[in-house]
């Protein structure tokens, strides 16, 4: 054991001092190898909203899918709902934009329901039973007894018809003497509510090699619909699966960023606040945006594309390979504060840490490793990034620290520590630690029972 302690100890000395000794080279090497992940990452980057890749298509369920997708086939990947509370023409401005998608080559078909004739011609089958029982009425009451008239060419037959109703109907009679003609289709119409939504459904192609497959069916679907200068008072919304694996790209990316930012930002607080030496702060800085460019780029070499789960893989990143920066460099700090030299408190610094922080990467590693063997592809593939990431942020640690250090100076050394605010809190945990390991308990307790309810 202590053999391969000290060989392991020798071949980190060497590696240190061949930084130490060739700066620049190395920091050409980073430079070169950082610049060709974050490239490989621009280039390749894909994000896959597919839902059905993010679970095995296996079991009694995708069966019944499949059978469901059978009995009520539905091929359209966007649909668009337009809606108006007032507006008459309303079918007329559907028909046209029906028009206007189907003469773009993007979408290979459109459907219209409300272009066919056959829901024209068997219209009455989609009556409400209300809307049905006004339109019987107003056939009894205004249609029949001028069709009997009609038939005798007879008005009192009108007339005595019209008589022998609770509630005489006089409105076709007076719309005869005024206009000399009576509008029977209108009349009809009065007692039926205009449909005020309409569906079209339409059928594309995403475009699998670009990094967002929606983007341009979602961006052509908008511009048709700006260059039909609807009315203010018809809405129309977009659906359908194309649409909304668009979204959902588009809400993991934004926030990824926001998500992101705010992990860096909040880094460099807590870094200020807890250690307070600028060169601490960048190097640590530096080592975490190293080791998430190459992450970035190997997780897209060894999976192919990010989905939306494994894609939070940066925000983890951000937290736990932190870590690795914050312990050597406190361990280098603190070997420099006993008296040692900048140089030997590095090696001596890396030599002491690469054992337990290998330890910890690779039990990390092994941990997000475990997401791998499950039926859920999506949490799987982010097992395999976040524990390539936990390799490559030690390995950013154990170049990016000293190389930065040998490079950019040392940070000072500040022999005068106000600790008694820490010695205090120490002292408080161990007169009451009873106190405290009876409370821990009861809240593991809690806390355990809370756990088995989600």
């Amino acid at each position: 054991m202590t053999q391969l302690t000290f060989a392991s100890n020798f071949k980190v000395n060497r590696f240190i001092s061949y930084i130490l000794r060739f700066p620049k080279l190395t920091l050409f090497w980073v430079l070169s190898l950082t610049a060709f992940c974050a490239w490989y990452g621009q280039q390749h980057f894909r994000m896959n909203a597919d839902l059905s890749s993010l679970v095995k298509q296996e079991g009694q369920w995708v069966d019944n899918l499949a059978t469901l997708d059978h009995t009520f086939p539905d091929t359209g990947n966007v649909v668009l709902l337009i809606t108006s509370d007032s507006d008459p023409k309303l079918q007329r401005y559907v028909n046209g934009l029906a028009s206007a998608l189907a003469s773009e080559p993007l979408f290979t078909e459109v459907f219209a329901p409300s272009s066919l004739s056959w829901f024209q011609q068997y219209a009455l089958g989609f009556l409400s039973d209300a809307e049905f029982q006004r339109l019987l009425k107003t056939a009894q009451d205004d249609i029949e007894p001028a069709v009997q008239a009609a038939k005798t060419q007879n008005l009192n037959v009108y007339f005595g018809a019209l008589a022998q109703q609770n509630q005489v109907a006089l409105g076709p009679l007076l719309s005869a003497i005024d206009n000399k003609t009576v509008d029977w289709q209108q009349i009809m119409k009065t007692t039926i509510d205009t449909p005020k939504a309409f569906a079209i459904t339409l059928v594309a192609e995403p475009d699998d090699s670009a990094k967002e497959p929606n983007r341009v069916i979602m961006e052509t679907v908008h511009r048709v619909i700006e260059s039909q200068d609807l009315p203010n008072d018809i809405k129309i919304q977009v659906t359908g699966q194309a649409a909304l694996d668009f979204d959902e790209i588009v809400d993991a990316n934004n926030s990824i960023t926001i998500a992101g930012s705010a992990s860096l930002l909040g880094l460099v607080l807590i870094l200020a606040i807890g250690i307070r030496s600028l060169r601490v702060i960048l190097a640590c800085y530096v080592t975490v945006l190293v080791g998430l460019t190459w992450t970035f780029a190997a997780g897209l070499f060894f999976v192919g594309s990010y989905n939306t789960i494994s894609i939070v893989f940066m925000v983890m990143f951000i937290g736990l390979a932190v870590d690795f920066s914050i312990h050597l460099c406190l361990h280098i700090h603190e070997l420099r504060a006993r008296g040692d030299s900048d140089v030997d408190s590095l090696k001596l610094a890396a030599s002491h840490s690469i054992r337990p922080l290998a330890l910890c990467a690779l039990s990390s590693a092994l941990g997000f490793l475990s997401f791998y063997p499950t039926s859920y592809i999506g949490l799987g593939e982010l097992g395999i990034i976040s524990a390539l990431g936990m390799l490559l942020g030690l390995a950013a640690t154990f170049i990016v620290i000293p190389l930065f250090f040998t490079l950019f100076g040392y940070p000072t050394v500040k022999h005068q520590v106000d600790t008694h605010r820490f010695v205090w809190f120490g002292q408080q945990l161990n007169a009451q630690k009873k106190l405290v390991i009876t409370c821990a308990c009861l809240l593991a307790v809690v806390m355990g029972y809370g756990a088995t309810q989600f």
